[in-house]
């Protein structure tokens, strides 16, 4: 036994290394949604041309802003030494290349590691026994390589990397309250930052979580040393942010991140028109399959079939053929679901210019800020079940737990003062909150967060362990 203590890291990278061959024998050649299409067509021309766009490949491209840049430039960044490692990879044959998409999306890899790692660090900060951390790692490492990570391995959206950054927040702010050093401190500000330029909401976010870390690190009353703190972290996420926020200010003449805010916010107006029984219902339709076949539909006399064209639920399905013949013939006054309404329908039937969708839109939702606020309890619903296809109940209970770790960690901050549960949880439920009010929320979008949602489970079962047994060498540091 002491001799796997001594070694118990080399358990972890055997673990890690297992995940990484099963992982990289998932990974196929097959073509690319339509996200992750425009992700790759923006590392390409930076990498061809140095410009950032979404455009398709050419000789002249303009530069464009229809994505957050840091996956994309990174993306493009490792292309472009694997063009000077292989000299037969040709980087300009997208999109007909298999070999170039198969090869673009070994990037995840990368992710995979530096997630892990990170969470292993993250562990050996917060749990007192490093062996215990480096034991607790492994049954960790499987659930989100099996909940999370395998589910991104053949794409090039920006889940794995939106996930390293919140890990990367997390740690830094421990290792800040742990050393006082202010390096840590900016180090925060500057992932808080990198997380941003990788999901835009989390701006929204920071305008509260900045300041209530700053509060957090500086654990006193005086004001002074608070704002030392505030305006390291800040420092930190504005050299980060600030550059790309430029750039499109001067190229488009618009201080924002990324395009697609009057998109999302125009989807999310329409979904503000259900009735009261679509509300309702919303919690069959968004529901995970265990739960819709098994309890919502037979209580709720619903199933599948209703989501059909001109039946009960067919304003929750997106992709309706009769949508799109009446899309196509310009009836827009005859799309029936709330996404192709928000979508395509009502910025076509109003003739809306990209740039006036979001004023457009936040015009919709101050008309019923209380109808807003009501409908996104359904998407926060919707968003919840983020742990894969959730066919199992085990898969389903899993998901409820780990939320539940994630929401009851501000509470437990609170109860028992211990800052650490904020330092793991107000980024990650910020982004949560706000995509729950601002997006129409698919449960994509709170795939990111499942790895900090894992690990507070994690370390509640221990805290909770340590507390029924006090002897027990497994107990939190902080």
């Amino acid at each position: 036994m002491s001799f796997l203590k001594r070694h118990s890291a080399w358990l972890v990278l055997a673990c890690l290394l297992s995940i990484l061959i099963v992982d990289f024998s998932e990974i196929n050649s097959r073509f690319l949604g339509s996200d992750a299409s425009q992700n790759l067509r923006s590392a390409l021309n930076f990498l061809h041309h140095g410009i950032y766009s979404e455009a398709p490949l050419g000789d002249s491209v303009m530069p464009g802003y229809r994505r957050e840049p840091v996956p994309n430039l990174v993306l493009g960044t490792y292309l472009g030494v694997l063009s000077k490692v292989i000299p037969s990879f040709d980087y300009q044959s997208f999109p007909g290349n298999p070999t170039l998409i198969m090869m673009s999306k070994w990037i995840n890899l990368g992710y995979v590691v530096a997630l892990f790692v990170s969470i292993w660090l993250l562990l050996r900060r917060l749990i007192a026994s490093s062996f215990s951390a480096d034991l607790l790692a492994i049954p960790l490492y499987y659930l989100v390589n099996h909940f999370f990570v395998a589910s991104q391995l053949n794409n090039l959206n920006t889940e794995l990397p939106a996930a390293l950054f919140l890990v990367w927040i997390s740690l830094g702010l421990i290792l800040a309250e742990q050393s006082r050093h202010w390096f840590w401190i900016c180090f925060s500000g500057v992932c808080f930052g990198l997380l941003v330029l990788t999901k835009a909401i989390g701006a929204y976010v920071g305008l509260i979580a900045i300041p209530v870390l700053s509060l957090c690190i500086s654990n006193c009353h005086e004001m002074r040393k608070y704002f030392k703190v505030l305006a390291l972290f800040s420092l930190g996420f504005m050299l980060t942010v600030m550059p790309w926020v430029v750039r499109n200010y001067s190229e488009f003449d618009r201080p924002v991140v990324a395009q697609g805010a009057g998109d999302v916010l125009l989807i999310r107006s329409a979904f503000n028109t259900m009735n009261n029984q679509e509300f309702a219902q919303s919690f069959y339709v968004y529901a995970p399959k265990a739960i819709r076949d098994k309890i919502l539909g037979p209580l709720m006399d619903l199933s599948q079939d209703d989501l059909a064209c001109g039946k009960t639920l067919d304003r929750f399905n997106r992709s309706l053929d009769c949508d799109k013949v009446a899309i196509k013939e310009e009836r827009y006054n005859d799309v029936r679901s709330f996404y192709q309404i928000g979508k395509r329908a009502l910025p076509r039937s109003m003739g809306l210019k990209r740039e006036q969708k979001q004023s457009e839109a936040v015009s919709r939702i101050l008309a019923d800020p209380k109808r807003h606020t009501v409908v996104s309890l359904p998407l926060a619903w919707r968003g919840l079940w983020s742990f894969g296809s959730m066919i199992s109940p085990s898969a389903v209970v899993l998901n409820i737990m780990a939320y539940l770790a994630l929401f009851i960690a501000p509470v437990l901050a609170v109860i028992q003062k211990r800052v650490v549960w904020v330092y793991l949880s107000l980024v990650p439920l910020g982004n949560y909150l706000f995509y729950a009010f601002l997006t129409h929320f698919l449960p994509r979008y709170s795939e990111p967060i499942i790895p900090m949602a894992m690990i507070c489970l994690l370390l509640m079962l221990v805290d909770s362990f340590a507390r029924i047994f006090p002897s027990a060498p497994v107990r939190l540091r902080l």
